[in-house]
């Protein structure tokens, strides 16, 4: 059985490559090479065996890990200063894996019976990079 949560945050970012010159840049990520600001949506999807409580896991936990790991890190921060993405051009495919990794340790401590098998991550409302288990 599986569960899903999903929290919002507001985050800024520039992408760009430190090897290429401001043409290249410009010219392979286009506008987004300029700082500009996302409401990212992130759901995280977990599963395991419901307990005798009735529960996988604790919905409002699973809230506390995501604000803990993801929105009190990353919400009205620019992604590029954060400490987590420093070797990293932030897109969303180099950001969920990082997420991803925390909160897989996270679980693996809260609740060592749940596994994290999906997030998805929302840069817009129509564009998602998605990594499962």
């Amino acid at each position: 059985m599986k569960i899903a949560k999903m929290v919002h945050f507001d985050s800024a970012h520039r992408l760009f490559h430190t090897e290429w010159n401001d043409d290249r840049n410009k010219k392979i990520y286009g506008k987004c090479n300029d700082l500009h600001g996302h409401r990212y949506k992130l759901m995280a999807v977990v599963e395991g065996n419901v307990s005798k409580e009735g529960m996988i896991m604790n919905f409002s936990e699973l809230k506390r890990i995501l604000q803990e790991e993801v929105v009190d890190c990353y919400d009205h921060k620019c992604l590029n200063d954060c400490p987590d993405f420093k070797k990293c051009i932030t897109t969303a495919e180099n950001i969920l894996p990082i997420i991803w990794n925390k909160l897989e340790s996270r679980l693996k401590i809260h609740s060592p019976c749940v596994k994290l098998c999906k997030l998805e991550l929302y840069e817009t409302d129509t564009s998602v990079c998605i990594m499962e288990a």
